[in-house]
């Protein structure tokens, strides 16, 4: 008969050298007050509560577009354990939202994966701050922009072949009236 595991321990090393290195930075992170408890809240839990905590803090439409791009992160990461996310999962979402277009099935936008990146990153840095997370894994520079979409049409032509126009015409000289320059004298008060 085995013993239950103790809550909030971490098992599954490979070697007892790895679990003295997982406790050590445990330890360190418990000296330096940045030790977050273990738990199995998931991305989409996570976010669907962030949601409503932010929602006083936006404006109607921002809150909106904050639910849309929640849900195109449900999509590709919401069955993911909030601890458990890395920087790489969180790069692969991007790249399979640029090549299936996610939830709705179009290719989005550049400008809307990251627009969704910036939700993330924001989830992602209230979770550390809150310390549910060590630390923030969706990275604060935007994402790489989206791979070049093919042209409709025919290309433009080069630069060589391009019809020039004629320039402008010289201004006509300047006549001799008021407007060479003499002013008109001021007018008497009546």
């Amino acid at each position: 008969m085995g013993s239950k595991p103790t809550p909030g321990t971490k098992g599954g090393f490979a070697t007892k050298a790895a679990a003295e290195e997982a406790l050590g930075d445990f330890m360190s992170g418990l000296r330096a007050g940045t030790a977050v408890a273990p738990t199995s809240v998931t991305l989409d839990r996570y976010l669907t509560e962030w949601l409503q905590t932010v929602k006083p803090q936006l404006r109607e439409t921002t809150w909106a577009s904050y639910v849309v791009a929640v849900d195109r992160i449900t999509w590709g990461l919401g069955s993911r354990k909030l601890q458990a996310l890395t920087a790489i999962e969180v790069e692969r979402f991007y790249t399979r939202l640029f090549n299936e277009g996610g939830p709705a099935g179009r290719t989005p936008a550049p400008k809307t994966v990251r627009n969704t990146h910036i939700v993330l990153h924001r989830a992602l840095a209230d979770a550390e701050r809150l310390r549910l997370v060590m630390r923030n894994v969706g990275p604060p520079p935007p994402p790489p922009p989206a791979p070049p979409r093919a042209r409709a049409g025919p290309p433009p032509p080069p630069p060589a072949t391009a019809r020039r126009c004629p320039p402008p015409p010289p201004p006509p000289p300047a006549r001799g009236g008021r407007s060479a320059g003499r002013a008109r004298p001021p007018r008497r008060p009546r």
